[in-house]
């Protein structure tokens, strides 16, 4: 079948070139190739297609019957490759994207908006959840996704890492013992996501990596409603820090141990395997991989 598509393609190049000669060079290969081709067909199927003389070819009347399905094929092809050239350079549709709650007031939204605004034809579906779903049963083309990245057959991108910062109402202090070190927060009260583990781990300059173990009073699955029941003094917490960066300006939450930092979780976007070579991918990563719009 695709020899004899390929074969199609040769013989109309031949009618309309008018000659052997002629269509080969138009095609960028050699007379006998497109004899060749010609041959093929008219052997495959028992059937003249071509009068041939030294100086020109005319169709038979089953050639002139085929040249006209093999040219309406050729042009539907056209139309086709056409269309996938068009996705390419200006591409439309719907685009799935689905990111952590969190992200929603985080320069991942504003590098979105600026991907939006490059392409005006994009229709953008965007899921702020922090659940991790099947991107091929949800319909999602690509997520980003923040922590450890399990093995699977998605393929995975690095975007860097995501800074936290340790945090509580400054009524939790209250009563308590300044602390000095991170053991020293066993006790306290914390705010834990969910989706992962009840530990925290922090490092020093001079101490090193210090893992933090606790049992924690309220579990959400979210960071903003961490980062909210933070505000109410229900407990320790390490939201992302852009979302705290103006409460402790304002003194809504205080730092706990600004000497050591929260391990930072590693952001991510993956998508499915399928989609290897699909250019509207790249130049979403593209825009998620710049420092400003």
């Amino acid at each position: 079948m695709i020899n004899d598509l390929r074969a199609m393609a040769v013989f109309v190049k031949a009618v309309e070139a008018g000659s052997f000669s002629r269509a080969a060079a138009e095609l960028g290969v050699s007379p006998s190739v497109v004899s060749h081709h010609i041959s093929s067909l008219e052997k495959r199927y028992n059937l003249a297609l071509l009068h041939r003389s030294t100086r020109k070819i005319r169709k038979t009347a089953a050639g002139e019957e085929f040249y006209h399905e093999a040219r309406a094929m050729l042009q539907h092809a056209e139309q086709g490759l056409s269309l996938l050239r068009n996705k390419t350079e200006n591409p439309s549709g719907v685009f799935t994207v689905a990111l952590p709650a969190a992200f929603v007031r985080s320069d991942y939204s504003a590098k979105i908006a600026a991907f939006a605004r490059a392409y005006p034809d994009l229709d953008l579906r965007l899921i702020y959840a922090d659940v991790r779903q099947d991107l091929l049963e949800a319909g999602i083309d690509v997520a980003i996704r923040v922590g450890k990245m399990p093995d699977s057959s998605l393929l995975t991108k690095s975007l860097g890492s995501l800074a936290r910062t340790l945090v509580c109402h400054p009524d939790l202090l209250k009563g308590r013992t300044v602390p000095e070190k991170p053991s020293d927060l066993e006790s306290w009260p914390w705010i834990q996501m969910a989706m992962m583990p009840p530990y925290r781990e922090l490092s020093h300059p001079e101490e090193g990596l210090v893992r933090i173990h606790h049992a924690a009073r309220l579990q959400v699955d979210n960071a903003d409603a961490m980062h909210q029941f933070s505000l109410q003094g229900m407990g320790l917490s390490s939201p992302p820090e852009f979302m705290v960066r103006e409460d402790l300006k304002q003194g809504r939450l205080v730092e706990i141990l600004p000497d050591w930092t929260v391990a930072p979780m590693a952001v991510h976007v993956v998508w499915a395997s399928s989609l290897r070579a699909d250019p509207l991918i790249e130049r979403f990563l593209r825009f998620m991989e710049r420092n400003g719009e």
